[in-house]
Protein backbone atom coordinates (compact mmCIF):
# COMPACT_ATOMS: atom_id res chain seq x y z
CA UNK A 1 0.00 0.00 0.00
CA UNK A 2 1.47 3.10 -0.94
CA UNK A 3 1.92 6.39 1.21
CA UNK A 4 -0.36 7.89 -0.46
CA UNK A 5 -3.47 5.78 0.45
CA UNK A 6 -2.25 5.67 3.47
CA UNK A 7 -2.55 9.52 4.18
CA UNK A 8 -5.95 9.66 2.73
CA UNK A 9 -7.15 6.78 4.69
CA UNK A 10 -5.70 9.10 7.74
CA UNK A 11 -7.55 12.04 6.46
CA UNK A 12 -11.14 9.73 6.10
CA UNK A 13 -10.50 8.65 9.85
CA UNK A 14 -10.06 11.97 11.56
CA UNK A 15 -13.09 13.78 9.33
CA UNK A 16 -15.60 10.37 10.16
CA UNK A 17 -14.79 10.75 14.42
CA UNK A 18 -15.16 14.33 14.07
CA UNK A 19 -18.24 13.71 11.94
CA UNK A 20 -19.60 11.73 14.62
CA UNK A 21 -18.69 13.46 17.48
CA UNK A 22 -19.93 16.63 16.51
CA UNK A 23 -23.25 14.15 15.51
CA UNK A 24 -23.53 12.77 19.12
CA UNK A 25 -22.77 16.34 20.30
CA UNK A 26 -26.00 17.18 18.64
CA UNK A 27 -28.15 14.36 19.95
CA UNK A 28 -27.19 15.29 23.40
CA UNK A 29 -27.74 19.77 23.08
CA UNK A 30 -29.26 20.13 19.80
CA UNK A 31 -28.08 23.63 18.55
CA UNK A 32 -28.12 25.78 15.23
CA UNK A 33 -24.69 26.14 15.32
CA UNK A 34 -23.78 22.20 16.03
CA UNK A 35 -26.23 21.64 12.82
CA UNK A 36 -24.50 23.93 10.61
CA UNK A 37 -21.42 22.31 11.17
CA UNK A 38 -21.71 19.27 10.72
CA UNK A 39 -23.23 20.10 7.16
CA UNK A 40 -19.99 21.06 5.64
CA UNK A 41 -18.09 18.46 7.84
CA UNK A 42 -20.50 16.05 5.83
CA UNK A 43 -19.37 17.44 2.41
CA UNK A 44 -15.69 17.16 3.21
CA UNK A 45 -16.75 12.80 4.34
CA UNK A 46 -17.90 12.47 1.17
CA UNK A 47 -15.13 14.02 -0.33
CA UNK A 48 -12.70 12.08 1.59
CA UNK A 49 -14.09 8.96 1.43
CA UNK A 50 -14.64 9.30 -2.65
CA UNK A 51 -10.83 9.72 -3.19
CA UNK A 52 -9.71 6.84 -0.62
CA UNK A 53 -11.64 5.13 -3.06
CA UNK A 54 -10.43 6.22 -6.08
CA UNK A 55 -7.03 5.83 -4.37
CA UNK A 56 -7.96 2.38 -3.96
CA UNK A 57 -9.30 1.59 -7.08
CA UNK A 58 -5.52 3.02 -8.91
CA UNK A 59 -3.84 1.04 -6.93
CA UNK A 60 -5.67 -2.03 -7.67
CA UNK A 61 -5.54 -0.86 -11.48
CA UNK A 62 -1.48 -0.42 -11.00
CA UNK A 63 -1.32 -4.36 -9.30
CA UNK A 64 -3.39 -5.86 -11.72
CA UNK A 65 -2.03 -4.05 -15.33
CA UNK A 66 1.40 -5.48 -14.20
CA UNK A 67 0.82 -9.04 -15.53
CA UNK A 68 -2.02 -10.91 -17.02
CA UNK A 69 -2.12 -14.16 -15.43
CA UNK A 70 -4.91 -15.52 -13.16
CA UNK A 71 -3.43 -14.95 -10.23
CA UNK A 72 -3.28 -11.41 -11.44
CA UNK A 73 -7.03 -11.31 -11.87
CA UNK A 74 -7.51 -12.61 -8.34
CA UNK A 75 -5.27 -9.98 -7.06
CA UNK A 76 -6.92 -7.48 -9.32
CA UNK A 77 -10.57 -8.39 -7.93
CA UNK A 78 -9.11 -8.53 -4.19
CA UNK A 79 -7.61 -5.08 -4.53
CA UNK A 80 -10.91 -3.80 -5.90
CA UNK A 81 -12.96 -5.40 -3.16
CA UNK A 82 -10.06 -3.50 -0.64
CA UNK A 83 -10.71 0.07 -2.23
CA UNK A 84 -14.61 -0.49 -1.32
CA UNK A 85 -14.09 -0.75 2.26
CA UNK A 86 -13.32 3.20 2.59
CA UNK A 87 -16.62 3.58 0.86
CA UNK A 88 -18.35 1.51 3.37
CA UNK A 89 -17.16 2.98 5.92
CA UNK A 90 -17.09 6.40 5.12
CA UNK A 91 -20.64 6.16 4.46
CA UNK A 92 -21.68 4.15 7.19
CA UNK A 93 -20.40 6.51 9.82
CA UNK A 94 -22.30 9.11 7.97
CA UNK A 95 -25.62 7.61 8.02
CA UNK A 96 -25.51 6.68 11.86
CA UNK A 97 -24.40 10.61 12.45
CA UNK A 98 -27.34 11.71 10.56
CA UNK A 99 -29.41 9.02 12.32
CA UNK A 100 -27.91 11.01 15.30
CA UNK A 101 -29.33 14.19 13.70
CA UNK A 102 -32.11 12.90 13.12
CA UNK A 103 -32.52 11.94 16.73
CA UNK A 104 -31.66 15.58 17.92
CA UNK A 105 -33.95 17.12 15.64
CA UNK A 106 -36.58 15.46 17.25
CA UNK A 107 -35.40 16.34 20.39
CA UNK A 108 -35.44 19.82 19.95
CA UNK A 109 -38.82 19.94 18.62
Amino acid sequence: MSILALVHIAVLMVLVLAALGVSIGFAVRPSERTLGFMRPLTLAVVFATLSATASGVAAALTRGGASATAGAVGGFAAGLAEATVSCVFGFGVLAVGWGLVALGLRRQA
